[in-house]
């Protein structure tokens, strides 16, 4: 998962920054806050509470326009992100303890794994790392969405990752949410370097379809009432 904190706003290689911006993560509204596009991170945050997250080049996925309020209340900028690649994705610190308190942390790690080797139960920790989550930016300016993508794309092509190859691991999982890609893909409201122009035939490259295919996945999930935004929600939980 993503988690605000303190961050800086970038001051070098600064491509775009944008304020009053709202962004939501799972469906989830974060507050309004200054959206900043840079060469190395895409970096937002809320104007009330001076937290926020930085996004590198690497872990995003995929990013689009979406006009389409069938699927979200908001015209904005859909993020993919791999969690595990995030900026605040950081090594945890080591624990210290004596003698008495190493031997129950033993013993309770022993009647976890007793617990967990039936395959039930899952390390949260790796189910966290391992998780993808969606965010949206939502300008108070619609005219900015171009230019908030187009920065993005520009500055991702300066960020490649090299070991992001996607591969058909999730088999018929995937192909189950085929139906609903395909109607979301095949109407109006989707934009990507792959159809940005095609104002009468939006289309999407077989890549372009997979990686939507994921996200929907991802979004539809959690899928609720995502029209009103309160800051405080982020905080709460």
């Amino acid at each position: 998962m993503i988690i605000l904190s303190e961050v800086s706003q970038p001051s070098t290689g600064v491509r775009l920054s944008q304020p009053q911006v709202v962004a939501y993560m799972d469906g989830h509204c974060a507050g309004e806050g200054t959206l900043c596009v840079s060469e190395s991170q895409v970096t937002w945050i809320c104007r009330s509470s001076g937290l926020g997250f930085s996004l590198t080049y690497p872990s995003i996925i995929l990013h689009a326009i979406s006009t389409d309020l069938s699927t979200f209340p908001h015209e904005c900028v859909y993020v993919l992100v791999d969690a595990s690649k995030s900026e605040r994705h950081r090594r945890r610190a080591v624990p210290f303890y004596t003698a008495a308190e190493a031997r129950n942390v033993q013993d309770l790690r022993l009647a976890e794994e007793e617990l967990n080797q039936n395959g039930d139960v899952s390390d949260e920790d790796d189910d966290e790392e391992g998780k993808n989550v969606v965010i949206r930016f939502v300008p108070s300016d619609v005219s900015v969405l171009q230019q908030i993508y187009s920065e993005m794309c520009a500055c991702q092509e300066l960020n490649p990752d090299e070991g992001d190859d996607f591969s058909d691991e999730e088999g018929d999982g995937a192909m189950a949410i085929d139906a609903d890609a395909d109607a979301m893909m095949s109407g109006d409201g989707w934009y990507t370097a792959e159809n940005i122009g095609d104002d009468d035939n939006i289309e999407l490259s077989e890549e372009g379809r997979a990686n939507l295919r994921r996200m929907l996945n991802q979004s539809n999930n959690g899928h609720g009432d995502q029209g009103e935004c309160e800051e405080d929600e982020m905080e709460e939980q």
